[in-house]
C-alpha cells in the first residue's frame, strides 16, 4: 500500500511496529505499567543503601527496615545494626535520630560510630549526656555497596 496524506493531515499506509525492548512510552507511564527503574551508576550513588526504624523501649525490635538483617542491644541507648549487603568500605555515612514515645519536648542526640563494612553502632543520649532508650530510633545509610 502506498503512503498517502489527505487534506486533513491524516497519513495512511504506514504500519508502526513495537518499540525496541527497554523503551518506555507515555502510554506505559500513564497506565502504571512501569513500576521499577534501573538507575545509572552515578545515580545509584545518590540513594540510600539501608534504613532502619528500631524501637529500643523494652526488648529491642526492628519496626521497619531495608538492607538491615538485625540489631543487637548493647545496653541503654546503644545498639549495633548489621547490614544485609555489605558496603564497599567503612567510609559511608550514617544519618541517625531518635525521638521519645510522647509528644513532650525531649532533647535527644543519636550518633553513629564504629562503622565496618557490615555493621555500625548508634549511641542515643539526652540533654544531660546520659544514654537513653527511645521508642523510635532512625538510621539511614549512604555510600557505595560492595
Amino acid at each position: 500500500m502506498a503512503i498517502a496524506i489527505d487534506g486533513t493531515g491524516t497519513i495512511t499506509g504506514i504500519s508502526a511496529g513495537g518499540l525496541p525492548d527497554g523503551t518506555v512510552d507515555t502510554d506505559m507511564l500513564a497506565s502504571g505499567a512501569v513500576n521499577r527503574v534501573k538507575l545509572a551508576a552515578d545515580q545509584q550513588k545518590e540513594i540510600s543503601k539501608a534504613w532502619l526504624n528500631v524501637n529500643m523501649s523494652g526488648t529491642i525490635s526492628i519496626t521497619k527496615s531495608h538492607n538491615i538483617s538485625g540489631v543487637v542491644d548493647n545496653g541503654t541507648g546503644n545498639y549495633t545494626a548489621t547490614l544485609t549487603n555489605e558496603m564497599a568500605d567503612a567510609n559511608y555515612v550514617v544519618v541517625c535520630n531518635a525521638v521519645a514515645a510522647t509528644n513532650t519536648s525531649v532533647d535527644t542526640w543519636a550518633n553513629a560510630y564504629e562503622r565496618t563494612t557490615t555493621t555500625f553502632r548508634v549511641n542515643t543520649q539526652n540533654s544531660s549526656s546520659s544514654n537513653v532508650d527511645r521508642a523510635s530510633n532512625f538510621a539511614v545509610v549512604f555510600g557505595v555497596l560492595a
